[in-house]
């Protein structure tokens, strides 16, 4: 049992001031963009970070689902922008759409955010050189993210996309590319183009190491006032599989369900309980979308 005044019953003002702790403190519906909250990828932040700044060179992350991709770009716009305020960022989700459907998206909100006027490309058949042109046009640093590009299904689209990579670092454009997707959306990709090879940079997010698990579980239940038992914490850290949106799921409901008991100690059955929620995320996500698995191998 945890030393300390982490025993006592808390009183019902200590419960409702812990449960506004525990709701800001675990977020798994919203991604992380501070890196002070991020666990884990500093190497990768690192290596994207090279990417960025070595010419002609553009990055896929990739990783599988609850590794945390979308936290880890979060955090990196929102240090580009920061640091390099006159490099404009533009994010963009694939949403199952085509390489027109995409960039005609992508071009109209770079336009606005520039302030120059907004072309019309919905009844454009835009080309990789089209949009190579438009970029070239606008004369200022690029940096555009596409989320979730697995959900690009026709490999005509992927090719497009591949040829316009290389057309943008051949003609050194001031535009860099981060892909965001499965590690099988990463390998398609690699393979859609061969030159495509040498501008790509795939950084590749794996589980959490266990100590980087036990930092970040320790750290947010403390700083919501909670302990937690040691063969609690060890079950809590098996069953995350060092999958930050487990982490989350799991951090959140065990100390939802400790509270709501009028206890400042995590204990197993909290931690078993609240895995639930994790499996019942990802039986759902399944049964709406029977795809995702294969596309997020």
């Amino acid at each position: 049992m945890p030393p300390g005044n982490a025993v006592a019953i808390p009183t019902k003002d200590d419960i409702r001031a812990r449960l506004q702790d525990v709701e800001k403190t675990f977020t798994p519906g919203t991604p992380v963009s501070s890196l002070t909250e991020l666990v884990g990828r500093e190497a990768s932040l690192r290596e994207l970070l090279s990417v960025v700044a070595s010419p002609g060179r553009h990055a896929f992350i990739a990783g599988g689902r609850g590794t945390g991709k979308t936290s880890m770009v979060s955090c990196f716009l929102d240090c580009a922008s920061r640091a390099a305020p006159h490099i404009t960022c533009v994010r963009t989700n694939c949403e199952n759409s085509s390489f027109k459907a995409i960039w005609s998206k992508v071009l109209r909100r770079t336009l606005a955010l520039l302030g120059m006027a907004s072309t019309q490309f919905d009844n454009v058949d835009l080309s990789c050189l089209d949009v190579e042109f438009e970029l070239a046009r606008m004369k200022t640093p690029l940096l555009i993210v596409f989320d979730n590009f697995e959900e690009i299904l026709n490999p005509s689209d992927i090719v497009q996309f591949a040829n316009l990579m290389k057309v943008i670092s051949d003609n050194a454009v001031d535009t860099k590319l981060i892909l965001v997707g499965s590690p099988g959306a990463a390998t398609q990709f690699k393979r859609a183009h061969i030159s495509v090879q040498r501008h790509l940079q795939i950084i590749p997010l794996a589980g959490l190491p266990p100590v980087k698990v036990q930092e970040f579980l320790v750290g947010r239940w403390r700083r919501c006032g909670l302990e937690i038992m040691d063969d609690a914490l060890s079950l809590a850290m098996e069953l995350s599989c060092g999958l930050p949106y487990s982490c989350q799921v799991v951090g959140k409901h065990a100390a939802l369900l400790a509270l709501s008991q009028k206890r400042s100690v995590i204990t197993v059955a909290d931690v078993a309980e609240a895995m639930k929620q994790v499996d019942e995320h990802f039986l759902l996500v399944s049964a709406i979308n029977p795809a995702f698995n294969k596309r997020n191998d």
